[in-house]
């Protein structure tokens, strides 16, 4: 008789028939078989059991530990690279290379900037926690299972932002632990600020593939993990989410893995001569080790397998009941391969407790894979399979299939998840847009017509779309929805036949419901289309109507509108006769309960729009000329509902005197540059530039003037135009012939009281004229900028750097970084791109400020100023560097610069970007307390009363400048300084209090004995505070203040100023308790058990 094999490879004994126990190899031995020399080995040991041996040993000197833990020849990577490796950005690091000590500099290839310190080779704000990275990851001490921990990320820096967390820098702090098997991981956070919780097996995390699990809110995640080393991430969501917080995580053993937890094992199901099978199962202990494509499927899975026998192609339905709660089950069908074949159905159930069903229309005979999933979640759950008879899916316009409607309604069930993608409608998608989709169809007869339809869709657990269209295939759709619950209406349908489609969004599928209503159109209502216009009709210019679009129909759809508007419209008319003309339109239109839209035209049907306005819905258009005109009142959507509608017509006032190229104003730029102020409000739409838009939000149909200039010779040329007037100001330039002459440029703004800008670095000489326009026929006051400048070599490194003459104390210069080279860099910018640069000299104290803006408004600019010499690379040499990383004036300011020569870099902190600008050099005279050596000393005097020492004074932040920030962070506005001295220790009350009418938001910084240390603040927490709104008060109160000199900073949230009293108090402390220090009182605990 044969007894049996031992477990674990272990010998049999055969002179006593038992097993002997298995002499598991060596360290070593299991390394060398695995054909390891270093690093990690993982595999099958000679008792066959999975083994891993973390170190296999270390590698001589001169050799590196490959990838494939085998020891080779070692190249020494450069100094920088090494400090990469290490992601050491500061100090002296030594680490192993080569199979030795290696130590380098890393300073020259990072450093740290301003308030930071170098800690362990990373750049760190001073009182940074020590898990503030993964150097110092903080281990996380397990008892029962459970692991405690609380910190506090006010003062950590950001080192990762995860998939769930917000875009911008956040502080975190990270936790670590390992486990030696398979775990039930749940980490809760609980904080009073936006939390964020992740967990990654890798530290740093170089990408999302490294996230196991993360969660905003509530702050809780959970996840079976394999054995190793993962981190617990504290972070927060928003850039102001940060603070105290605790942290509990909870290890488990997980439930036993069901043994049809992989493909390999999977479970037949055999229907025994019947076209059904019901089977029990569970998820619960399955390892996540697949998806369906029907969304999130990211419980764990079982797998089931059956065979569909015969020669007939069959249909199948699966479904996947849930039996225990917090179930959210997913099951996808797949044919052949269990792992590799194609999927033919998937679904997941569209909530917790609900069904999961997936259907296939047609299965040709073979062997099928059922996957049993969950979203998130595992549970108990009964799976039922249902075979039937092939069903010819109507996927495309051949197979359309009709509806049957009975008392006007048709209702229909499917399942697009065996169709293909035959089509597309206009909401959805675009980019990603391939689901399956199914066409029904519907005849209105001539006798029936007009007819309202409204056709619903009820996706079972997806997100479905449905479309319809009066033509198939078809290239637009008369209307379309993906918005749940998932809805088109369309009304005054004429006869003929219609198709409803029923898609998915991006790649979704599954079983529906459709429901489709067809009732017989009422009657349109005056005003619903153009032959029924209803006439405006004016008292002195005013004309108010009330109306109600809920009856109207979807004629047109406004250039302002979504898309796939499919919103009832009414339309008004007014007529403009010659003697009137010009007229300037005023109308406002409130729908008070929903989303309206009001556009004008001049011709019904529409064929182009003078304005559109969604919000809010207000016209104003000046010097209409005589003619028809046409105000739409519509839905941004599908809105509709009643409104008021107001109409203003005013005779416009005469246009300026350069309305036209009949008579252009001559600007005199002999000086090389010239300012003028003027406005387009009252002027004509004569002109019309190359960069107008093609819709109304972006046509140049605004009036427009025109100016002329004279170029004696060739120049470079640079033209701004800007105005707070609330409209899109554009420009344009014509040489030669006013009306017929070629356009050199034209540039339109993007937003309201944006800039329109046009630069030439190099024009001939010659006549010009410039046209300023407004955007969507809109118009104002403006100010003109023309500066012209002489056409001269790229100051393209420092031998050739262009000397700005700013004696008068503002320099204007034209530039162009197209044919420059790199040559600088800077400290706020990793730049390496094309610059220039400028030189210039002060003989006194001044208050620097650069502006400089390209042309192109998507181009971010990089400015910094060097002193010393152009070329320096010590970050001491650098006064000041600032960029946008998008389009933008952006401006450099430096206060209280020394007489010196310095060098005004231009550059960009982006590849590729590059071309013409215009440079604004500003040197102004400091306020006299604006920089710390001029800090205003304080006279406190004893107040009779109180007996008190106060001090009070007024002043100002206006023209002052950004000399920095407090240590809590915070202020970006300009401020000033102010001393005063205490002769013992005192208690100090600061009150900052803005004047009447000031625009001041003020943050007031304390400062001990140095004034320009941010770190000198005091306490050393912090001393500052800050208003809560512009005009209010900032205070300090420090309990007990050593004697000393002590700086007191008035600065500015944000781009707030304005004027202000500071009154500064001290007096003497209360008695402090005699336990307030170490050496206090002594508790007596005698007789105390």
């Amino acid at each position: 008789v044969n007894c049996g094999t031992c477990p674990d490879n272990g010998e049999c004994d055969l002179t006593t028939n038992t097993c002997k126990e298995c002499v598991y190899e060596g360290d070593n031995a299991f390394c060398y078989r695995m054909g390891k020399q270093c690093g990690a080995a993982t595999g099958t040991d000679n008792c066959e059991q999975e083994r891993t041996v973390e170190d296999c040993g270390p590698c001589g000197t001169g050799m590196n530990c490959n990838e494939n833990g085998l020891c080779v020849q070692c190249t020494q990577t450069s100094n920088e690279q090494f400090c990469q490796v290490h992601a050491a950005e500061c100090g002296s690091l030594t680490a192993m290379e080569c199979g030795a000590n290696r130590t380098v500099d890393c300073e020259p290839f990072g450093g740290c900037t301003g308030s930071q310190v170098c800690q362990n080779n990373r750049c760190v704000v001073p009182g940074a926690p020590a898990n503030d990275d993964c150097a110092g990851a903080e281990v996380l001490n397990f008892v029962s299972g459970i692991a405690t921990a609380s910190g506090d990320t006010s003062l950590a820096t950001d080192s990762y932002t995860a998939d769930c967390a917000g875009s911008g820098a956040v502080a975190d702090v990270v936790y670590t632990f390992t486990i030696t098997e398979p775990k039930d991981v749940r980490a809760t956070m609980t904080a009073s600020w936006d939390e964020v919780i992740y967990i990654t097996n890798a530290c740093p995390v170089t990408g999302s593939t490294q996230e196991e699990v993360c969660d905003d809110e509530p702050g809780e995640v959970e996840k079976r993990l394999p054995a190793g080393t993962y981190y617990v991430w504290a972070d927060g969501y928003f850039a102001s989410s940060k603070g105290t917080f605790s942290l509990e995580v909870e290890l488990t053993d997980p439930p036993p893995v069901p043994g049809n937890d992989l493909c390999a094992d999977a479970v037949e199901l055999q229907f025994g001569g019947s076209d059904s099978v019901s089977v029990p199962g569970t998820t619960l202990g399955a390892f996540d080790d697949d998806a369906g494509t029907c969304g999130t499927t990211d419980g764990g899975e079982v797998f089931y397998w059956f065979e569909i026998t015969g020669t007939d192609n069959r249909s199948l339905t699966a479904t996947v009941t849930p039996t225990g709660t917090g179930y959210r089950p997913a099951v996808y069908i797949r044919q052949g391969d269990c792992t590799t074949s194609t999927q033919v159905a998937c679904n997941r159930a569209g909530s917790t407790g609900s069904n999961a069903v997936a259907s296939a229309a047609s299965l040709v005979p073979g062997v099928y894979y059922v996957v049993v999933d969950g979203v998130g979640s595992t549970g108990d759950f009964t799976l039922d399979l249902q075979l039937g008879a092939e069903l010819i899916l109507p996927e495309d316009c051949t197979s359309a299939q009709p509806l049957v409607f009975t008392s006007g309604t048709a209702t229909i069930t499917g399942d697009t998840s065996s169709a293909s993608n035959e089509s597309s409608g206009s909401c959805g998608s675009s980019s990603t847009q391939t689901a399956p989709d199914l066409v029904y169809s519907f005849t209105i007869d001539p006798s029936e017509e007009p007819m309202d339809v409204r056709a619903v869709v009820t996706p079972s657990g997806w997100d479905a779309i449905i479309y319809l269209t009066d033509a198939c295939p078809a290239t637009s759709d008369l209307g379309c929805s993906d918005t749940f619950p998932d809805t088109v209406k369309a009304r005054m349908l004429p006869a003929g036949t219609y198709y409803l489609w029923i898609d998915g969004y991006s790649t979704a599928s599954g079983p529906f419901s459709l429901t489709v209503d067809l009732i017989p159109s009422p009657p349109a209502p005056p005003g619903d289309n153009c032959t029924d216009a209803i006439p405006l009709l004016f008292t002195d210019g005013n004309v108010t109507v009330t109306g109600d679009t809920s009856t109207a129909y979807h004629d047109y759809r406004a250039s302002c509108s979504s898309s796939s508007s499919t919103a009832p419209d009414l339309v008004y008319s007014f007529t403009i006769d010659a003697a009137e003309a010009p007229m300037n339109l005023s109308a406002v239109l409130d729908s008070p309960n929903w989303d309206a839209v009001i556009y004008l035209t001049d011709t019904c049907p529409p064929t182009g729009t003078l304005q559109c306005k969604d919000t809010p819905e207000t016209l104003s258009l000046n010097s209409l000329p005589a003619g028809d005109y046409y105000i739409w009142v519509d839905g941004y959507s599908t809105g509709t509902g009643n409104f008021t509608l107001e109409v203003d017509l005013t005779q416009s006032p005469p246009p300026p005197d350069n309305d036209s190229c009949a008579v252009p104003e001559l600007l005199d730029i002999s000086g090389g540059s010239v300012s003028v102020s003027g406005q387009t409000g009252s002027a004509v739409n004569d002109y019309e530039g190359t960069c107008s838009g093609t819709t109304s939000t972006t046509a140049l149909t605004g009036g427009d003037v025109v100016y002329e200039i004279e170029l004696l010779a060739d120049s470079s040329l640079a033209v701004r135009v800007t105005t707070s007037d609330g409209f899109k100001p554009g420009v344009y330039l014509r040489a030669a012939d006013c009306t017929s002459g070629t356009e050199v440029a034209c540039h339109r703004a993007t937003s309201n009281n944006g800039t329109a800008m046009v630069i030439q670095p190099s024009i001939s000489a010659g006549t010009y004229y410039l046209f300023v326009d407004g955007v969507d026929g809109q118009g104002g006051n403006f100010d003109l900028t023309v500066i012209t400048g002489a056409v001269g070599t790229v100051p393209d490194d420092c031998t050739t750097a262009e000397t700005i003459d700013v004696s008068s104390g503002t320099a204007l210069v034209i530039g162009d970084t197209t044919s420059a080279t790199q040559s600088g860099n800077s400290t706020c910018s990793t730049s390496t791109y094309q610059d220039v640069v400028y030189t210039f000299t002060t003989s006194e104290v001044k208050n620097f400020e650069a502006k400089v803006q390209f042309a192109s408004t998507s181009y971010g600019p990089n400015l910094y100023l060097r002193k010393s010499a152009c070329d320096s690379t010590l970050a001491d040499d650098e006064v000041a560097c600032a960029k946008l990383t998008s389009g933008g004036k952006l401006t450099l300011s430096a206060p209280g610069l020394p007489a010196d020569t310095y060098w005004l870099w231009v550059d960009h902190p982006y590849s590729g970007e590059k071309g013409p600008f215009v440079l604004e050099v500003n040197l102004t005279d400091p306020l006299a307390n604006d920089i710390c050596s001029g800090a205003e000393a304080l006279t406190l005097t004893q107040d009779p009363t109180s007996l008190d020492m106060i001090g009070t004074v007024t002043g100002t932040t206006i023209g002052a400048f950004d000399s920095g920030s407090g240590y809590c962070g915070g202020s970006a506005g300009a401020d000033v300084m102010y001393s005063f001295e205490i002769n013992a220790e005192q208690t100090v009350e600061i009150l900052v209090t803005p004047t009447q009418g000031s625009t001041l938001k003020p943050l007031v910084h304390l400062r001990a004995t140095t004034c320009d240390d941010a770190q000198a603040e005091v306490p050393t927490s912090c001393a500052e505070s800050a208003a809560t709104a512009v005009g209010g008060p900032a205070s300090i109160l420090v309990p007990r203040l050593q004697p000393g000199t002590y700086f007191v900073w008035v600065d500015a949230q944000s781009s707030s100023a304005g004027a202000f009293e500071l009154t500064v108090t001290t007096r003497d402390p209360d008695p402090a308790p005699d336990n307030d220090a170490c050496d206090g009182t002594t508790l007596d605990l005698t007789g105390l058990t």
